[in-house]
């Protein structure tokens, strides 16, 4: 037998699920959790692949392009599939540390492995067998 009850929140005659407890208040919170888990799950993830801090929350949908070249690779980065590896070389100042960490964002949703190195860094990679 269904009970109602009157949620300060979402209004009168709102389903109870316990004693004073509204179930649309409780799925709400529910769906909070599990979010808050997911973030912090993208977080660490984001921290083992070696973004920058300054660039934890770079995504394709922050990032200002502020010429042709960079709009034609923001363009890219977000219809890229992952199927070939990339390169990027530009001055200082053109958005390549953004638009890594954004694909590197993007990569770590479809759960696979990425990592944030600097060219130079590519001398120092060692292959383990």
């Amino acid at each position: 037998m269904e009970h109602f009850m009157n949620c300060a929140v979402h209004g009168d005659r709102v389903e109870e699920i316990g004693p004073g407890l509204c179930a649309l208040c409780y799925h709400h919170r529910q769906e909070q959790e599990r979010l808050k888990g997911l973030n912090e799950k993208l977080s660490q993830a984001k921290i083992k692949a070696l973004i920058p801090k300054r660039f934890s929350n770079a995504i394709f949908d922050n990032y200002k392009p502020n010429n042709d070249k960079s709009q034609a690779f923001l363009d890219f980065g977000k219809e890229y599939d992952f199927h070939s590896n990339i390169l990027m070389l530009g001055t200082t100042g053109t958005g390549k540390t953004h638009l890594a960490c954004a694909l590197i964002d993007k990569g770590i949703r479809k759960h696979l492995g990425c990592i944030y190195i600097k060219f130079y860094q590519l001398a120092d990679i060692k292959i383990k067998k």
